[in-house]
């Protein structure tokens, strides 16, 4: 009979398993880093299901009982807005103490949200998250220095950046180029996210159109999402000439950078972004919008360019520049594949994140 595993319980909250979105990610990397997984015993909570736009007291009940039967040691938490919320009371209720939150994101930072529901998230719901939480793990200097944060959890916040992507996420001899048609000569600029206007569709769409009399520029797309069929109409002729490739939801989204030339993704609102650090894995540089966290990973003018959001124009001559000049392309790529050994360091992170389980695991009760 197996000896059962005597090390600390932490209980990871995977939102809708299964999705690549970013705190899923980073949680599988958390499992994942050798050194943490040899120390403590990672068990999954998997909410299978959303609230739905309300307090759901049967979402809440499901996760107790969840975590109840797992009677966890540390109950790590996916991140704010209603997941958030709605984990955190069925920790409260299922008797967990010791409760984690990474902060991801904030409901009042997404585009479309009414004015009742901004209100509710700011000024109710997220700040007794906040309040409730044992710690609070910021992804990015821009989520610690929130002032939601600052004002409900300032003394239990602490900033550790993801994970960068591990070497076995990218395949060799993945042969994308080939698969997709597409020369060598050609220069590629690929974006990565949910297709919804928060991550700069609409500028980006813009600025294909301004390009559409360049030669041997190819633009891939991934993802699918809520804005997909208003780009699809946007881009309709690129998209027939092949110079837009719609490539829908992917798993090999390390090997389609890695043959890629630049990254590019002119969101309106991001507290890291994991793609960003996907990207500077593989030497490319990125073209990304001076907002949230994204000026942590992206050093302008070095490591890649930084534009103004909600600017079509300035991301056509960001895209302009790099089609034009590949020695900066390679040069840019380079310096941002050095800028993430530097400062997203797996071991330096897998260490912060053993030190912040130790603090809460050892902490007065």
């Amino acid at each position: 009979m197996r000896e059962k595993n005597k090390n600390p319980k932490i209980m990871m909250h995977y939102v809708l398993p299964g999705a690549t979105g970013g705190p899923n990610i980073l949680f599988s990397r958390i499992e994942n880093e050798t050194s943490l997984k040899q120390k403590y015993n990672f068990v999954a909570l998997n909410q299978k299901r959303v609230a739905g736009g309300k307090i759901n007291l049967s979402l809440i009940l499901e996760l107790k009982n969840a975590i109840q039967k797992e009677k966890p040691d540390i109950i790590h938490i996916s991140g704010m807005q209603s997941t958030g919320f709605h984990c955190m009371i069925a920790a409260l209720l299922a008797g967990c103490k010791n409760r984690l939150v990474t902060t991801h994101g904030f409901s009042g930072d997404s585009l479309g949200g009414t004015l009742i529901k901004n209100i509710a998230f700011n000024y109710i719901i997220e700040p007794i998250t906040l309040s409730l939480a044992t710690r609070v793990h910021g992804i990015s200097k821009y989520t610690v220095e929130k002032k939601m944060v600052r004002r409900y959890a300032r003394k239990k916040t602490c900033l550790i950046y993801n994970f960068p992507p591990d070497e076995n996420e990218l395949s060799k001899n993945s042969n994308v180029r080939d698969k997709l048609g597409i020369g060598i000569e050609e220069v590629i600029f690929t974006t990565v996210s949910r297709i919804v206007l928060d991550k700069g569709y609409r500028e980006l769409a813009k600025a294909i159109k301004n390009l559409r009399e360049l030669k041997n520029i190819r633009f891939l797309i991934v993802g699918d999402g809520k804005y997909e069929d208003a780009f699809r109409d946007e881009v309709s002729e690129e998209i027939n000439s092949g110079k837009v490739i719609m490539l829908g939801k992917r798993n090999d989204v390390m090997n389609i950078l890695d043959e890629s030339d630049v990254f590019i993704l002119p969101t309106l609102h991001e507290n890291l972004g994991n793609v960003y650090l996907e990207a500077s894995k593989v030497c490319i540089p990125s073209i990304g919008t001076k907002v949230g966290g994204v000026p942590e990973i992206i050093l302008d003018g070095e490591t890649g360019l930084l534009i103004p959001p909600y600017n079509s124009e300035a991301l056509t001559e960001a895209i302009m520049k790099l089609y034009s000049k590949p020695h900066l392309r390679k040069e840019m790529g380079i310096k941002a594949h050095r800028r993430l050994n530097d400062y997203f360091n797996p071991v330096t992170i897998s260490n912060q994140f053993d030190d912040l389980y130790s603090s809460i695991l050892n902490r007065k009760k």
